[in-house]
């Protein structure tokens, strides 16, 4: 079998399945298997595959039927332009949260001192490594509950080689530190317990801690609000990631602790994703 027939065999068994953009998911696990980039796949394709490649690529696809996540399949995701380790300890990092590396770099431009940040719930890294790789003179505390999770951000951290600039924490982010920051940034569970059942089968299969806000999705929100917002220094911002439908509740929780300083962005679909809150 070539790999133009494997192709054409993985894409329809995977459309059958329900699974979207199957023709380019079929195309990447090729691509794994042989260890091979996009051109070579496009040049090479009346290449045999090997009998073990071939078998390979069944069990793979057979995985991914099964709805296992495609990142964790082949056990990486590309996240602002670096190519990060990911399993299923780790929620998958999605476009949409590169919004706050964007923010984070902006809020950075123009501070020549050093920046303390911290990064609450940081899962596979993604956030810390971005901001390590793009602001110079950063100290970073990453943390999470989930010592699996450290264990996926050290290793990234070393892949690009940033481990200097971020102290990963296996903490909760219920326990708030005596530090401050120059900024604090998260990415956190905030999805509704309701609403974890009607997810998409592959979302369900991401780790429940990294996805679920409790009751009302607010739940971490609320907290880091509430609790981080004094360990701001002067000046200091804060980064969350939000569903598009709390921004009343945000608005609400803030003026109740007199935050005003307070902006919103959306994303490329214009729904709301990020709030930016700054202590002046």
């Amino acid at each position: 079998m070539n790999i133009a027939k494997a192709h054409q065999i993985s894409s329809n068994l995977l459309q059958k399945s329900g699974i979207e953009n199957p023709e380019l998911e079929s195309e990447l696990l090729i691509r794994y298997v042989l260890s091979i980039t996009r051109t070579e796949f496009y040049i090479s394709k009346m290449k045999q595959l090997l009998f073990s490649q071939k078998k390979q690529l069944e069990i793979l696809i057979n995985e991914r039927l099964k709805f296992k996540p495609l990142a964790y399949i082949t056990n990486h995701k590309e996240f602002y332009g670096l190519k990060l380790i990911v399993n299923a300890s780790v929620l998958i990092p999605r476009p949409e949260t590169e919004m706050l590396i964007d923010i984070a770099i902006k809020y950075a431009k123009n501070k020549n001192n050093l920046l303390r940040i911290a990064d609450l719930g940081t899962g596979s890294g993604a956030i810390s490594i971005a901001i390590a790789k793009n602001i110079e003179n950063t100290k970073i505390k990453a943390i999470d509950i989930s010592k699996d999770s450290i264990n996926i951000a050290k290793l990234n951290s070393r892949k690009h080689f940033v481990s200097d600039k971020i102290n990963f924490v296996n903490q909760s982010i219920f326990e708030p530190t005596n530090e401050l920051f120059e900024l604090i940034i998260s990415n956190p569970p905030y999805l509704k317990t309701k609403t974890l059942p009607m997810l998409q089968k592959e979302v369900q299969k991401e780790p429940e801690i990294a996805l679920n806000g409790g009751e009302d999705g607010l739940k971490f929100i609320r907290y880091i609000i509430q609790k981080y917002y004094d360990k701001l220094s002067p000046h200091g911002s804060m980064i969350i990631e939000i569903d598009p439908n709390q921004k009343d509740h945000i608005l609400s929780l803030s003026k109740t602790l007199n935050i005003y300083d307070i902006k919103f962005y959306k994303d490329l679909n214009k729904l709301t994703r990020i709030v930016q809150i700054e202590k002046n």
